[in-house]
């Protein structure tokens, strides 16, 4: 389940830091200290190829002629402790350029002439259009260094302007990339850029967690307060957050003249120390809902002497909007029976059939590229295997391809939540008929497993009539929500059925 915490404007609240700092924090650029150059081990993870030692994020917004312009700027350090760690020495930045979206916010379009703001001060009064008529970005100021000993000596290398590229993915989406030189076991990395956007209403997400671990992360972020934002903290660590009131002053580049203007803002402060390291792991719709973060949607703006203009009321409403949706929450069943037949030379021949519904029936159009809508799908392949023939003995899987060829949570540990995409039921049967003569000697291994809440089950089972055997597998999945709690109860089941579905099926010629 997603962990979140959802603050409306100024009304923020500290959250615990849950580990204390493993390293002093050295928020200073340019000079590594001595204890970060001889690192060689991160002791809060000893297994971490590198570690972000600090992370600073200003955000800061200014008033132009045609409305309002946002900043940020970045700075990194990064302690590079194992050969692989040096891939962190490719950098992206994803911006926006010549997008058409003037008048788009929160999904929602609306009159540009709604965004006309007029302030009255007593130091002059002026009417400027705050939402203006450019959404570009900007990517500048980029600087990287790498910080290597030699000979005892601490060598600085910089970056050259000719390693910064830009990609144009779309339209409107861009990257810019950089390649900092001489990145290796041992190297501290030092980069920053600034970006300048147009898109003050559109937020870009704080997302200090990562992949490695990150001794230090703060984010600074000033806001006027005519522009009234939805915060959302989310994590399975916790930022330390506050907010306290503040003051901006600027001119209007229209009349340098006039006197300064003040407008006062809401002022962020977010630090997050010893956060673990999180990489992408199986099961989790988006690993952006458990690493420490802060996301800000515009809830709307407000004039001096006027009404407050509302784009969206609260977070429910856009979880209404989700639920609403009919493509979640359906079943999924997938029913395979297999009509297979034993051969006196240990080949086993067969038709594998299989039938997907709901979510199941949709993925298989997409990964079969089948246009044509129907509630469910069946497949039928036909196989020919060869069985381990000893002697009177023929040995062979019964399933021509495993349905749990192996366990999708081989972590000892996890911190996030198991989330399926969707309720489920899979359901292999395999129906065998044995040559004249033989019997079966040994059968897969009976499982029947459920979790404490009975949200996930399954069974293996193999009959036996007559000469026909029929090996039946069975998993269901009623909740998608799998607490971190039930990690280890998940783990042991999947990991008893990836074993045992690999099973062979002994059978012998002349038994009873």
């Amino acid at each position: 389940m997603t962990q979140m915490r959802v603050f409306l404007a100024a009304v923020f609240t500290v959250a615990c830091l849950t580990a204390s700092a493993q390293l002093p924090i050295n928020t200073k650029f340019g000079k590594p200290t001595k204890e970060e150059m001889e690192m060689t081990v991160y002791p809060a993870d000893s297994t971490a190829e590198a570690v972000v030692l600090c992370r600073l994020t200003t955000v800061n917004y200014s008033v132009q002629t045609n409305g309002y312009l946002v900043d940020y700027h970045e700075k990194f350090r990064i302690k590079v402790l194992k050969p692989e760690g040096a891939r962190f020495a490719q950098v992206t930045v994803p911006y926006y350029k010549n997008t058409q979206q003037n008048g788009f916010i929160g999904g929602s379009r609306f009159s540009l002439l709604a965004g006309i703001v007029s302030f009255d001060y007593s130091a002059g009064s002026f009417t400027e259009n705050a939402w203006g008529n450019y959404t570009d970005e900007s990517v500048e100021d980029v600087k990287a260094v790498a910080f290597n000993q030699v000979n005892g000596k601490t060598v600085k290398t910089s970056m050259k302007k000719d390693a910064i590229t830009t990609e144009k993915i779309d339209n409107e989406n861009f990257l810019l990339k950089f390649n900092i030189p001489e990145v290796r076991e041992g190297t501290v990395i030092e980069y920053e850029y600034s970006i300048h956007s147009e898109l003050f209403y559109m937020l870009r997400d704080w997302q200090p967690q990562c992949e490695i671990p990150v001794a230090y992360a703060s984010l600074d972020m000033e806001i006027p307060c005519y522009l009234i934002f939805n915060m959302e903290e989310r994590g399975i660590q916790r930022l330390k957050c506050r907010c306290v009131g503040g003051v901006m002053r600027y001119k209007l580049e229209s009349d340098p003249l006039a006197k300064p203007v003040e407008i006062n803002t809401n002022h962020y402060f977010m630090t997050g120390q010893d956060l673990k390291a999180m990489p992408e792991v199986p099961y989790v719709w988006n690993m952006q809902d458990h690493r420490a973060g802060i996301s800000a949607e515009l809830r709307g703006y407000s004039q001096r002497g006027a009404s407050f203009y509302e784009f969206l009321k609260d977070w429910d409403q856009v979880d209404r909007l989700l639920l609403d949706n009919n493509y979640l929450g359906k079943q999924m069943n997938n029913h395979s029976p297999l009509r297979e037949e034993l051969q006196a030379a240990g080949t086993l021949t067969g038709t594998r059939q299989s039938t997907y519904s709901g979510n199941a029936a949709l993925l298989y159009r997409q990964q079969k590229g089948i246009s044509d809508f129907s509630p469910s799908v069946t497949d039928s392949v036909s196989f020919t295997r060869k069985g381990i023939v000893e002697g009177d003995r023929i040995s062979i899987c019964p399933f021509n391809t495993p349905p749990m060829p192996e366990n999708p949570f081989s972590a000892a540990q996890r911190m996030e939540p198991v989330e399926f995409p969707f309720p489920q039921t899979e359901q292999v049967v395999v129906n065998i008929t044995l040559p004249d003569g033989y019997t079966v000697e040994q059968k897969p291994e009976a499982l029947s497993l459920t979790t404490t809440d009975k949200s996930v089950n399954g069974r293996l089972v193999t009959s036996v009539e007559d000469n026909r055997v029929q090996v039946l597998y069975q998993l269901n999945i009623s909740k998608i929500e799998q607490p971190q709690a039930n990690y280890q109860s998940l783990r042991q089941l999947f990991e008893l059925f990836a074993e045992h579905s690999n099973d062979l099926l002994v059978v012998k010629k002349g038994g009873n």
